[in-house]
């Protein structure tokens, strides 16, 4: 459309520091997650053992994945996963926020609305510009997982989890951004959403059916209401189930749409 390719440009321009210091931060925990569990969990008896109190203990639950047994990469995705995700939702509500409510208030908006590029511009612009971030964040951190010798295939799902809870985000910074009359008010929202809902994936891993030996939980329903919940249960480097990537695609393709119409 009119004005797309120059609008995507400049805002690439634009946020190249940010998007930057987002996607590589995350990429770099994920690998300092490898070297710290290699170091203080590094037998199967110490991942065993931690998984055992975890899971008698449900409050840890709450702030940490989901259980999916001892095998290193299960167990690293256990404790690193929903950060991951947490840091890819910033990125994109902020991304989806400064680009629509944010630029009306500065009067950007107005100056673009005056040239000959078509209305919808901007919001394709700002779509593609999340979903390519959200996309170069995945793609790091499965390149991270995979340099330091973890089977690519768990990787790539714990790579494409994250960024596909971003992509969830991106669309509910877009819904914010038309909500809220401040991009102040629309980032609050959207963080207090985010916020809401990494608690309730917490919640349904705590409330969920453990294993006999301790090592996995199978997630309560309540976990399938959070976006964080669906990508835990991709399980990476255990079942390296892609459905819930798929969902989460869907999800955001949903709020992204429901923001157009606005």
């Amino acid at each position: 459309m009119n004005g797309v390719a120059t609008l995507l440009g400049q805002r690439i321009r634009r946020d190249r520091l940010q998007i930057a210091m987002w996607t590589i931060g995350t990429s770099l925990l994920a690998a300092f997650a490898y070297i710290g569990v290699s170091e203080s969990y590094g037998t199967a008896q110490d991942r065993t053992s931690l998984l055992a109190a975890a899971i008698a203990n449900p409050v840890i639950l709450l702030f940490r994945g989901l259980p999916s047994g001892a095998d290193e990469g299960a167990f690293i995705t256990f404790l690193i996963l929903p950060w991951l995700c947490l840091l890819a939702a910033f990125m994109s509500t902020f991304l989806a926020v400064r680009h629509t409510r944010g630029e009306e208030e500065t009067g950007r908006a107005e100056l673009l609305g005056a040239t000959p590029a078509s209305r919808s511009a901007p919001l394709i612009a700002t779509v593609v510009h999340g979903t390519l971030s959200n996309l170069l964040l995945a793609a790091l951190v499965a390149v991270a997982f995979i340099a330091t010798g973890l089977e690519p295939v768990g990787s790539v799902v714990t790579g494409g989890a994250a960024g596909s809870v971003g992509l969830v985000f991106l669309g509910v910074g877009l819904v914010g951004g038309q909500l809220f009359r401040t991009s102040r008010g629309a980032n609050s929202a959207s963080v207090w959403t985010l916020l809401a809902l990494f608690v309730v994936a917490g919640l349904g891993n705590a409330l969920g059916t453990p294993s006999d030996d301790l090592q996995r939980i199978d997630s309560s329903w309540l976990t399938w209401l959070s976006p964080v919940g669906w990508a835990e249960n991709t399980r990476p480097f255990s079942e390296d189930n892609a459905c819930g990537v798929q969902v989460l695609v869907a999800a955001d393709f949903d709020c992204s749409v429901s923001s157009s119409r606005r």
